[in-house]
């Protein structure tokens, strides 16, 4: 079957209702789609074969005050059956060239240590890895200026 590749904008969401069940991490939800693609610094781009998304990947160009733009990607996924095709590959690279696109000058992705796909697919597309701790928060609440709530 043929792949198209394609970036989503703001008109295209009823496309993301023919999503194999692989490539998210979560259900997508409308209103979340549709704020994430009327937002040009958000990148969602698509690999698609007979009308099904087989493929995706979100970035997010960053902006900073003290810097140059950079590429966020946030989010990668590849239905098992298309894996070791080129998928994620053109897909990083599409990304990328939205990127620059948008003056970013270099780009950053953080993934688990033991997600072999990833990590392999990222060293063999250039990129350097190393140690960072990455810290969240599942709620946000406002803390006064001595850290109690």
């Amino acid at each position: 079957m043929q792949l198209e590749f394609r970036r989503l904008g703001p008109s295209d969401f009823p496309l993301l209702q023919n999503v194999d069940d692989e490539i998210f991490d979560y259900e997508v939800k409308e209103e979340f789609a549709r704020r994430f693609l009327a937002d040009d610094r958000n990148i969602l781009i698509v690999a698609r074969t007979g009308g099904r998304i087989i493929g995706q990947i979100v970035a997010i160009v960053h902006q900073h005050l003290d810097a140059p733009n950079d590429l966020f990607i946030e989010n990668l996924g590849v239905a098992e059956a298309w894996r070791r095709h080129g998928v994620a590959r053109r897909l990083l690279g599409m990304a990328f060239e939205a990127g620059v696109a948008q003056r970013a000058v270099a780009a950053w992705v953080a993934t688990e240590e033991d997600n072999s796909p990833a990590t392999g697919l990222y060293r063999a597309t250039g990129a350097s890895s190393g140690r960072f701790v990455m810290f969240s928060y599942s709620t946000l609440e406002v803390e006064n200026a001595a850290g109690r709530r």
